[in-house]
């Protein structure tokens, strides 16, 4: 029941920081050396594999059919969009959340099946007219 975030953007670390302060299992893939060194020494309880997230391998490692979420938050919205089809595709059951902000991709992400796609720049314009219209 653990989650697999893919990646280290600002959204992944957000995820991640929520997620730890929580005290819920994570596991965070991400080819980048440095970041996951640096998440490593903020978040002890946080496990990280180094290497590319939308490989079976490394999903593999990572559990993923144990996993009750995985969060495709690469800077790449085709990586993440190739992660929500892997995991679905691994187990149907697991639950995946994908960052995009590409409309075009983020109608084919809900296509192929990905529960939730978020937009941050969506998100960010919607919490600015919020704060216009309060």
């Amino acid at each position: 029941n653990h989650t697999v975030v893919c990646g280290t953007t600002m959204m992944a670390q957000a995820v991640i920081e929520r997620l730890a302060k929580k005290r819920a299992d994570v596991v965070v893939i991400d080819s980048d050396v440095e970041q996951l060194a640096a998440l490593k020494k903020r978040f002890r309880r946080v496990l990280v594999i180094e290497g590319d997230a939308s490989n079976e391998m490394n999903l593999a490692k990572a559990n993923i059919l144990e996993a009750k979420f995985v969060v495709a938050a690469m800077d790449s919205e085709l990586d993440n969009l190739l992660i929500g089809i892997t995991c679905k595709d691994m187990g149907p059951n697991i639950t995946v959340i994908a960052r995009s902000n590409n409309l075009a991709i983020a109608n084919r992400m809900r296509k192929a099946g990905i529960d939730e796609v978020i937009s941050p720049s969506q998100l960010g314009g919607e919490h600015a007219t919020a704060v216009i219209m309060a």
